[in-house]
């Protein structure tokens, strides 16, 4: 127990800025504020809702092709400066995307310059250098790190929506580089990473330790996390984007639906938090396929009644809990199974896959939308979508136990 208490006592720092720097990166922040633009760019331009929601592929375009790079440069050169350079990048990016002036290519291409300057941002950076100092709490530690996005979830929405709603899209625009200009000052006085700098030399020898990125390339568990991965954040993202316009087509006002929107945050913090502490305890595999599999009903909710306000209120909390898990699931899997060694780089190819999910999940239910009319269609594959996920990630049977941790607290 003592050992659990001192990890915390010399980390607490390290996870604070964390969450800070994941909060108002690439992965919560704008994601989490698209909703809001959905309508009022489509107004102002006259662009479909397909086309606005197309929005999320570019904003992860950067990721996609950088993220293998990003867990590499990582691996050599530490998490610190890459975060700090990319929060400003990303900060001085939202203030660009304020100069679009209705033309949809210079909008697509303003979000791609966003996700390369904000491409250390994710949670690959974040979450290597939390890892670093965490064993024993490493589920809870990584958490309460990502609990950052779900910070960003409940703030987020009404907060970009305010500002549009009486200043118009650009000034939520303006609102998203402020609060990323303010996240750069907790990541410089905190962040570290152990094993760097003279920095927590006890973990130095657990940060050596695991699979090289050929190794983990030619393990089942590999292959198989990162195919549940993709499926589950397609799902997630396609409910997330396209939530505010799914309960007004249904009739409920815009400030109501911003505010069932905000509970998806809510849901993420719990979930975050929940998962962390289960983690730590059973098999994470068996934890992660409870928490994906209760979305389903979600999902059968919003396809069915989307109009009730308590069951859309239910229906997002059930899917802001998976948003909550799987995250921050991927990034401890990654580090039980294939350890720290070369974990940016391992990171950073889930990561890949996991931003291909987020990307493509609201094209998809925009498209569903604008062939057959309603959501109805891309609910009940969200819901398969969610199934699927849980049973692939529930099968990835035991990890390799490195840095010396007992096979049985994360065996079945």
């Amino acid at each position: 127990m003592r050992e659990r208490s001192e990890e915390f006592r010399q980390g607490w720092r390290i996870v604070v800025s964390a969450a800070c720097g994941v909060g108002v990166g690439l992965t919560g922040a704008p994601i989490f504020s698209l909703g809001a633009f959905l309508v009022p760019l489509s107004q102002s331009f006259g662009w479909t809702r397909a086309q606005v929601s197309v929005a999320s592929v570019f904003l992860v375009a950067g990721t996609i092709v950088t993220a293998p790079f990003v867990g590499r440069a990582a691996d050599r050169f530490g998490v610190r400066r890459i975060g700090l350079l990319s929060l400003l990048g990303l900060a001085l990016a939202s203030l660009a995307m304020t100069l679009v002036r209705g033309n949809l290519h210079t909008f697509y291409a303003g979000l791609v310059v966003l996700s390369l300057a904000g491409c250390g941002t994710t949670p690959t950076i974040w979450t290597r250098g939390v890892a670093t100092w965490f064993d024993d709490r490493r589920g809870l530690a990584l958490g309460l790190t990502l609990v950052g996005t779900g910070i960003a979830a409940i703030v987020m929405p009404p907060f970009v929506g305010g500002l549009i709603s009486r200043y118009g899209w650009r000034a939520g625009y303006y609102g998203l580089a402020a609060v990323t200009a303010l996240a750069i000052v907790p990541v410089f006085l905190f962040f570290f990473e152990a094993g760097r700098d003279g920095r927590g030399g006890a973990r130095a020898g657990a940060v050596h330790a695991g699979f090289t990125t050929g190794e983990a390339l030619r393990t089942r568990q590999f292959w198989q996390l990162g195919i549940a991965n993709l499926v589950v954040t397609a799902a997630i993202s396609a409910v997330i984007v396209n939530l505010v316009a799914m309960l007004g087509d249904a009739g409920m006002a815009r400030s109501t639906a911003l505010l069932v929107a905000g509970l998806l945050g809510v849901a993420v913090v719990v979930g975050r938090l929940s998962m962390g502490f289960f983690i730590d305890r059973l098999h994470a595999p068996y934890v992660a396929a409870v928490f994906l599999l209760l979305p389903c009903v979600g999902s059968v909710i919003l396809a069915v009644a989307p109009q009730s306000l308590i069951l859309a209120c239910i229906a997002a909390f059930a899917v802001g809990l998976a948003g909550g898990s799987e995250i921050d699931l991927l990034a401890y899997l990654t580090s039980r199974y294939f350890g720290l060694k070369s974990y940016g780089e391992i990171y950073g190819w889930q990561f890949l896959m996991f931003e291909i999910g987020v990307g493509s999940g609201p094209v998809l239910a925009g498209w569903s939308y604008d062939v057959h009319g309603s959501y109805r269609s891309a609910l009940e594959i969200v819901a398969v979508a969610f199934a699927a996920g849980a049973i692939t990630i529930g099968a990835l049977g035991r990890s390799p136990g490195f840095e010396g941790r007992p096979l049985s607290v994360t065996a079945a």
